[in-house]
């Protein structure tokens, strides 16, 4: 996942929890502010300084800085997905894979490239296509998807390969 799926608070040297309190922000404490998001108008993609705690005191706190993002879409869908992800997993005792295409353009293409690869072993796949804006590469998709396992060549000392390669189908594996 790129830096727009990435919550500005996990960038590495933040380390805020969830549960932290946020007691100040650019050095105004927050108790003085009608609404904390006020104080983070404009602050996208700038720097800002927050102080943070586990406990609501400024005893122990510690001052972080931290880029706001300007758009948080992103970050909900990728929670989304993994928590589809983690239901089919748990329901399916691991053997099904999951995986959303929001698209048929590019970023629907490289959104199935990078949860399609990683689920191959499984012995299906959910294609979740709901809010599929459309586009032009379903026959990508679909050829990649409709490949059938012909065999399974395995050099001495070697990994199992699929021909043709990258086939979803796992039985073999196991």
């Amino acid at each position: 996942m790129g830096q727009e799926t990435r919550s500005p608070l996990t960038d590495v040297g933040v380390d805020v929890k969830p549960g932290d309190y946020i007691l100040a922000i650019n050095n105004t404490p927050v108790s003085t502010l009608p609404n904390l998001y006020d104080a983070l108008i404009g602050t996208a993609d700038k720097q800002v300084i927050l102080r943070v705690n586990s406990k609501p005191t400024d005893a122990g706190a510690r001052d972080v800085t931290v880029v706001p993002t300007d758009d948080e879409a992103p970050l909900y869908y990728l929670d989304w997905v993994q928590k589809n992800i983690d239901y089919v997993n748990k329901k399916t005792g691991g053997e099904v894979g999951y995986l959303h295409i929001p698209d048929m353009g590019q970023p629907g293409l490289n959104q199935f490239t990078k949860f399609y690869f990683p689920q191959i072993r499984k012995h299906a796949l959910i294609v979740d296509v709901r809010g599929n804006g459309g586009g032009f590469v379903s026959p990508l998709v679909i050829e990649r998807l409709r490949r059938a396992l012909v065999m399974v060549g395995i050099a001495r000392n070697g990994m199992p390969q699929t021909d043709p390669p990258q086939t979803l189908s796992a039985r073999w594996s196991r």
